[in-house]
């Protein structure tokens, strides 16, 4: 399993390599974030949860003209469009909210959602049925 540490600066953001090492994880690949933010000790680093790559996706547009037979080859290639990152390392639904009650926050997976431009999606999906609860 291939595994990655990213450090972010609470004052300045993501360094400008985060999304291309993102994007270029395997499936299962897993990414711990770290923040580091100024205190009254000096500074401080926090370590977030490991995240998993749950789902990786090419566009259509992409991969047109490609032959089926040949899509393996071209995914193991090519960086995909965007990246999916779960707490659990299942998949999400981040285009649908979750209906119904929304049960205790033990059972909220935390997600993120990557592109060539950085971190483009976070927030809380539903452990059962992977819908969004909480987006920001």
């Amino acid at each position: 399993m291939t595994t990655i540490t990213i450090t972010a600066n609470l004052d300045t953001g993501y360094p400008a390599d985060a999304a291309a090492r993102i994007m270029r994880l395997p499936m299962q690949g897993t990414v711990q974030h770290e923040w580091t933010m100024r205190s009254s000790r000096g500074v401080d680093t926090h370590r977030g949860e490991l995240m998993c790559v749950a789902q990786r996706s090419w566009s259509a547009e992409l991969t047109k003209g490609i032959p089926d037979s040949d899509l393996v080859e071209f995914m193991t290639m090519t960086d995909p469009d965007q990246v999916v990152l779960t707490a659990d390392g299942r998949h999400a639904i981040t285009t649908e909210w979750h209906q119904g009650e929304i049960g205790e926050i033990e059972g909220w997976v935390y997600v993120e959602r990557w592109t060539e431009l950085g971190r483009e999606f976070h927030g809380y999906i539903d452990a059962v049925t992977r819908q969004l609860i909480q987006a920001g």
